[in-house]
């Protein structure tokens, strides 16, 4: 083999192997990357926000000691859910006539 032939050969030799390295760095970089983005996404997780009066839901019913337990503790909240004011309840309570 002629000394040009070596040198092409060598040359060639050299590019497969530095475009070899470059694939496995990009190989690298876009695994990274992709671990990056999964330990994003496990970190975001979705917390659940709730008023204590509807946890107690479970140990009291919906009704009875709840909406009391409502109404003392959040004024707004009362109002929200009841979509009236407990001093409006009040009144219509006491002036409403229970039906003998």
């Amino acid at each position: 083999m002629s000394k040009k032939r070596k040198v092409v050969k060598l040359i060639q030799e050299e590019e497969d192997l530095l475009l070899t390295a470059a694939a496995l760095q990009l190989q690298i970089h876009i695994n990274q990357t992709e671990d990056r983005k999964k330990k994003k996404k496990k970190k975001k997780k979705k917390s659940v926000w709730a008023k204590d009066w509807l946890q107690r839901r479970v140990l009291y019913g919906q009704c009875e000691k709840l909406i009391v337990e409502l109404r003392e503790e959040d004024a707004r909240g009362y109002k929200n859910y009841m979509r009236i004011s407990s001093e409006l309840f009040r009144r219509r309570r006491d002036t409403t006539v229970a039906y003998s």
